[in-house]
């Protein structure tokens, strides 16, 4: 009888090491493999127009959708990066480099990251994660509940443009639904300027890079890929308008103009007390109203020094001004969640949770580089 046991437990193990899927291939033995198929001009180079003309190509499906997602957030986050030869994916190996010294002068690190960026050191894991993206997100256009902030994550780049989408939804989650309708075709998306654009169904490499969060429904990612295709239109906000990209965001996201407000963008420069007031009182002024219009409020730093846990040349959305306290609510698209880190008594900080932090007014008005106010001058288009 024992025996007879353990000969079924190893028959049962046998049975179930032979059901075990094989090991996906590695990004290297993906991209040797299809390189001759993405290589359109045949000329042993992938060059960056073949890499985007795949990435649409619905034919690249599972692992080979997840790799060209990988390469396409590589190019998109080094866009230096040279055309590539077959050899590089064929001899590619991930690397892990160690941090850089603190004290390592900025213009030296910029060199090394560059340098660095050129070896595609996460392209495996970039790869890994988007093939896990395919096969566990997912694909549905909304979650039940509908458009949620917490559905709003910035993967890379655009956050001029997801903190709108960001505080479209703090505002009204309905506009956005409004927005979207999925289609026997793919989407078909009316922005409120009535500029309507047609996508077909995302294909894998669309699914699987990381730019957006996608857990919950792939509104956010449709949502952003419809409004890079819209046509070029007139923006037609103020004249001398110094924030085009801002403006062509808050305009397609609501159908209204923007207006732009100076701040003094460097949060370790001394202020005149009278020019701050000045300023700070002109901001209190337009938040009130502007946030009581229910209207939208976008602010963007510089490249300038800025209190500890906030990050530079980025977008974030104002959700709420307290008057009594004299401190605004803004929203970071990262939409992450941080506790203080900085030296108590020292540095100012200012803990997170799911992107939404206070300030207070007069260090955002130092801190920041200019406000976005949503006008009331509704353009049809």
């Amino acid at each position: 009888m024992f025996i007879a046991w353990i000969a079924g437990l190893c028959l049962t193990s046998t049975v179930h090491a032979a059901q075990k899927p094989p090991p996906d291939p590695t990004f290297a033995e993906v991209t040797t493999r299809e390189f001759d198929r993405w290589d359109a001009n045949h000329n042993g180079i992938l060059e960056s127009s073949e890499i985007w003309k795949a990435f649409e190509d619905p034919a690249n499906k599972d692992v080979a959708g997840a790799a060209l997602a990988a390469i396409a957030y590589w190019y998109y986050t080094a866009p230096w990066l040279p055309d590539h030869p077959k050899s590089f994916f064929q001899n590619y190996r991930p690397q892990k480099f160690p941090p850089l010294p603190k004290d390592t002068p900025p213009a030296e690190a910029a060199r090394i990251r560059r340098e660095r960026a050129m070896a595609g050191p996460t392209l495996q894991w970039e790869y890994t994660a988007a093939l896990w993206r395919l096969r566990h997100a997912p694909t549905f256009l909304f979650s039940p509940e509908g458009p949620k902030l917490s559905d709003v994550h910035e993967g890379w780049g655009y956050c001029w443009f997801i903190s709108h989408v960001g505080a479209v939804v703090h505002r009204d989650p309905y506009e956005i639904k409004q927005m979207i309708h999925e289609t026997d075709k793919g989407y078909h998306v009316t922005f409120p300027d009535d500029v309507t654009v047609d996508l077909p169904p995302l294909t894998d490499a669309q699914r699987g890079i990381y730019d957006v969060k996608v857990d919950n429904g792939l509104w956010v990612r449709v949502l952003r890929m419809a409004f890079f295709r819209r046509p070029p239109v007139t923006l037609r906000g103020p004249k001398g308008n110094l924030y085009p990209h801002v403006a062509k965001a808050m305009e397609g996201l609501t159908g209204f103009a923007m207006k732009a407000v100076p701040l003094v963008n460097d949060y370790a420069k001394v202020v005149p007390t009278e020019n701050l007031d000045r300023l700070a009182t002109d901001v209190r002024r337009q938040l009130t109203q502007t946030l009581a219009a229910k209207k939208l409020v976008i602010v963007d730093s510089g490249l300038v020094p800025l209190p500890f846990g906030m990050t530079g040349n980025h977008s974030y959305a104002a959700f709420n001004f307290d008057p009594e306290n004299d401190t605004v609510t803004l929203w970071n698209p990262w939409g992450d969640t941080s506790r203080p880190r900085a030296v108590p008594g020292r540095d100012p900080d200012y803990p997170r949770t799911g992107g939404v932090f206070t300030v207070p007014l007069k260090v955002m008005v130092r801190s920041f580089k200019v406000m976005y106010f949503e006008l009331n001058d509704l353009y049809r288009r």
